[in-house]
């Protein structure tokens, strides 16, 4: 996944918001709307109200799953959180739920006692319950006191039953003592003076923060139960990574316990290389380590290699498996995988040729093969991979789902897949894959169907995919969903408006996915015609796609956009050209500003939306949190004399004399990837050229906007400037 476009794909509950207006005036017309009319519409207010499914971890026997959902009210603003049981095997068997006063994690004790880690940000602590699950009863029990551990940070627990030893990550401050975390944060926050010294690297911030101190580790303490049933939660807390100088890669992931994996005597986790700048480079090495830390860890990897992820033991815990990247640098992963055996300490390399890239690793519970995650066509699927076979670059992974973008993969006895799976009409629900012993007759069966009350009444517009040869006869995806309320008949008496949406990455994808921040049925539902193209720099669709975009941002990409757009336009007559507007946060962002730059591309688009855009590529390659993206993506150091012409050739700042479409721009007040200067300077170049330009600021938001509220008003303001230039009167919400 790259690290560009993490802040685009989910969000939380903070922040606040301040909107900075435009000089040049603009009053937008009161048609847009309000967001909460017409029940049977999908409005950003319904979207945002579907339960999610968080956190996931099945029993041993895979009979039961814990599953955290949260449910939000945006009218009282009450986040609820649950904690659901579902039916993995018997439909004897009923499910259970139990509400939790705030989000939390959870790990299997045994077979049918369900831990649960319930954080205090008023005390600072986490307390540990444990709860009884049993198939003659339909209520989960309250919960037994084991104990308290002295953070609120804690996660990613992992559990050895063999060593009755829990392993879970944390921060840390240079003392590694986890005990003293709270005393040694409030010692730093409330210090005199505010000042923040840096030496020797360049890693400053990171996202939304700036770097401090405190730094993630792995820690082990025991967890047993006595003869006579009474928990001991020893408050020894071994730190596995002290005095090594390593840190877990929890940060920036989706989910940070695919950066370490527990057997029954052993841990596996990836740390970036503590030699190297961390801002300039991504090499990540792989090391094992004792359980109690008995012995220094040691580490797997070996010469030069990128980025590492993703490790797990075989079920035997003779083998781990990981994601590796040959190049150290690469910001968007090319992985292969390796596969290292311990006891004969030996390496072999697999899938080093093919020609898509895995994000997640999963033995079978018989070891004989690998569950592999991996993007392909505009999805994320799930791959199977025979291990007994000698490896050879013919043989190449099946799939075996085929729809949707999958995530939270886990290996169940029985050769069986939990995992879950979104789409663009569904935010994510469970599924339990079987029969995969025969990949032909493999088939998914749905756990969960939270989101069946929320969309009962809401249309589900129809979504086409086109291909077409774009730059350098490269084949290039492309899809449109259709308006709401849009058929056959109606369409030969009107016509639609039509939105491009440019996405983010740029090695990211738009495709069959659930995206809060330009989510298709939302401008569907809004009468508009909705075209997204996944141009050179997009991932699925093979590496020569995805790495023909270095060095050439605004070019091979747009040749893919004008001639996608085009075939896309004449495919459905019943779309008004005239009427056109384009959408693009981050490198879409950039997308944005590169059009008002080109206005010979011929797009004639008549107001644009920059959502967190890059405006100058110079200034930006200083100014990003991760110096080796820029780097890489512009083959050199941004000082070098052909990166300064690149540079000079294809950033917006060189061309604002051609700017004049309107254009709205949203940015994050704490957004350290594409720091907020991108935004101003480019709302300045506006003003200045006497462009209708709206700037909003979301202060306290990143990458992405958080908040609920926040999002709101972005759908709201969006579609108010997007319909006045179109002079669209839909009032779908």
């Amino acid at each position: 996944m790259p690290l560009f476009l993490l802040g685009w794909i989910g969000w939380g509950f903070c922040g606040a918001l301040v909107a900075l207006c435009a000089q040049v005036p603009f009053t937008p017309p009161q048609h847009g709307g309000s967001l909460t009319t017409k029940t049977s519409a999908f409005t950003p207010k319904t979207m945002l109200e579907i339960p999610l499914i968080g956190e996931t971890v099945a029993n041993p026997s895979g009979t039961f799953a814990a599953v955290f959902v949260s449910r939000l009210d945006l009218d009282t603003d009450k986040l609820r959180f649950d904690v659901f049981v579902p039916l993995n095997a018997d439909a004897d068997i009923p499910s259970y739920e139990l509400a939790i006063a705030s989000d939390g994690n959870a790990f299997w004790y045994d077979d049918l006692t369900l831990v649960i880690a319930i954080r205090n940000s008023t005390s600072r602590t986490t307390t540990l319950y444990a709860h009884y699950v049993s198939p003659e009863v339909s209520i989960l029990e309250p919960g037994e006191l084991i104990g308290t551990l002295p953070t609120d940070s804690a996660s990613n627990f992992q559990f050895s039953p063999a060593a009755q030893a829990l392993v879970f990550s944390d921060y840390v401050y240079p003392d590694g003592d986890l005990s003293k975390t709270v005393e040694n944060e409030r010692a730093w926050m409330e210090r005199k003076d505010t000042a923040l010294m840096f030496d020797g690297s360049t890693f400053t911030r990171i996202m939304d923060k700036y770097t401090s101190p405190r730094r993630p580790s792995l820690f082990t303490m025991r967890v047993t139960v006595d003869w006579d049933g009474r928990w001991r939660l020893v408050d020894e807390y071994i730190n596995l990574l002290a005095d090594t100088g390593h840190h877990v890669l929890v940060e920036g992931t989706l989910d940070g316990k695919q950066a370490f994996h527990v057997s029954d005597y052993l841990v596996v986790y990836t740390t970036k290389d503590p030699t190297l700048p961390e801002a300039l480079h991504t090499k990540a090495d792989v090391y094992v380590v004792d359980i109690f830390a008995r012995a220094p860890p040691r580490e797997l990897t070996s010469g030069r290699h990128g980025a590492t992820s993703g490790p797990v033991f075989s079920p035997d815990g003779r083998r781990i498996a990981w994601l590796e990247d040959a190049v150290d640098g690469r910001e968007s992963s090319e992985n292969y995988i390796v596969m290292h055996d311990l006891e004969k300490n030996e390496k072999s390399v697999l899938l080093r040729n093919w020609d898509r890239s895995p994000n997640q690793l999963s033995f079978s519970s018989d070891g004989a093969y690998l569950y592999i995650v991996a993007p392909d066509m505009a999805r994320i699927k799930i791959f199977v991979y025979p291990l007994l076979q000698l490896p050879s670059d013919s043989l190449v992974p099946k799939p075996v789902t085929h729809e949707g973008v999958v995530s939270r993969l886990q290996s169940l006895p029985g050769n069986r897949l939990l995992f879950k799976r979104q789409t663009m009409a569904n935010p994510g629900d469970l599924f339990i894959l079987e029969g995969l012993l025969d990949v032909k007759k493999a088939h998914a069966r749905q756990l969960t169907d939270l989101s069946r009350d929320s969309l009962r009444h809401i249309e589900k517009p129809e979504r086409t995919e086109f291909f077409f040869k774009g730059a350098a006869g490269r084949r290039v995806h492309g899809f449109t969903v259709k308006p709401a309320g849009w058929t056959v008949e109606a369409s030969r008496n009107r016509t639609w408006p039509v939105a491009l949406i440019i996405h983010g990455g740029p090695e990211y994808f738009e495709g069959d996915m659930w995206n809060t921040h330009t989510h298709p049925y939302t401008f569907a539902h809004r009468g508009y015609f909705f075209i997204a193209i996944n141009p050179t720099g997009s991932i699925s669709f093979g590496k020569e796609l995805t790495e023909a975009i270095n060095g050439d941002w605004g070019g091979d990409p747009f040749k893919d956009l004008r001639i996608g757009f085009k075939q896309a336009l004449q495919i459905h007559p019943e779309i008004d050209s005239e009427r056109a507007v384009a959408v693009g946060g981050s490198y879409g962002g950039y997308a944005i500003n590169w059009i008002q730059s080109n206005p010979e591309f011929g797009f004639n688009f008549k107001a644009l939306v920059c959502l967190a855009g890059i405006f100058d590529l110079h200034n930006f390659a200083y100014t990003i949190d991760l110096n080796y993206f820029m780097n890489y993506e512009w083959t050199g150091k941004p000082w070098e004399k052909n990166v300064l012409k690149k540079f000079a050739e294809q950033s917006p700042s060189s061309f604002v004399h051609k700017w004049s479409t309107p254009q709205l721009i949203f940015h994050g007040d704490i957004d350290f990837r594409v720091p907020v200067t991108e935004g101003i300077a480019a709302f300045s170049a506006l003003q200045q050229r006497g462009v209708p330009s709206r700037l909003i600021i979301f202060k306290e938001e990143s990458h992405g906007w958080r908040k609920p509220h926040n999002l709101l008003i972005y759908y709201d303001e969006m579609f108010r400037w997007l319909d006045f230039y179109v002079n669209s009167t839909s009032t779908a919400f």
